[in-house]
């Protein structure tokens, strides 16, 4: 049980080198893309595109196998991170602060049901060759403001990783 006057390790220690420079890799790529979903809703919303025609920037892209591998990939990215970190052992868990071991496993939760929705769009897609496909929850909630909402929350919990835990200044001070 933690308390008090526990001496705990820093996150960012925990993390080899080749996962921290995966980390941030990770990063920016998830920026870019939670970027092209925040273009896409500025094309519909303010610009008045249709959905079916807000592509973003990178329309070539917007289509649901590149969604689909991305998503998988990020998931990969995080799932990796922790176990790199060896946080699936309870005696590492036991040596960071809960706050971290909880950050991350919502981060794994919220990052797997995203990814379950790609799943459920790409066996649409494979069996009616639907473009957007609904996914599970696209049948009740706009699509773009659903998979924006999932690409930013992530990006966000992230960021947050990223900076708070000091991740960022291992980065720096291993260049």
């Amino acid at each position: 049980m933690q308390n008090a006057s526990t001496t705990y390790v820093s996150p960012p220690q925990l993390m080899p080198t080749w996962a921290l420079h995966l980390f941030t890799f990770a990063l920016i790529l998830q920026t870019g893309h939670t970027l092209e979903h925040v273009i896409q809703l500025y094309q519909h919303a303010v610009l008045g595109i249709d959905i079916l025609h807000a592509h973003g920037l990178l329309f070539a892209f917007d289509i649901e196998w590149f969604h689909f591998l991305f998503n998988t990939a990020y998931l990969a990215v995080l799932v990796a991170l922790f176990l790199s970190m060896g946080l699936h052992k309870k005696s590492v868990r036991a040596t960071i602060p809960r706050s971290f071991v909880v950050l991350a496993i919502i981060a794994l939760v919220f990052e797997t049901w995203h990814d379950s929705e790609h799943v459920v769009r790409i066996y649409q897609h494979i069996e009616s060759g639907c473009q957007p496909c609904s996914g599970i929850l696209g049948s009740y909630v706009d699509l773009l403001y659903l998979h924006t909402f999932y690409n930013f929350t992530i990006t966000v919990i992230s960021y947050y990783t990223y900076f708070s835990w000091g991740f960022f200044r291992r980065f720096i001070e291993i260049l």
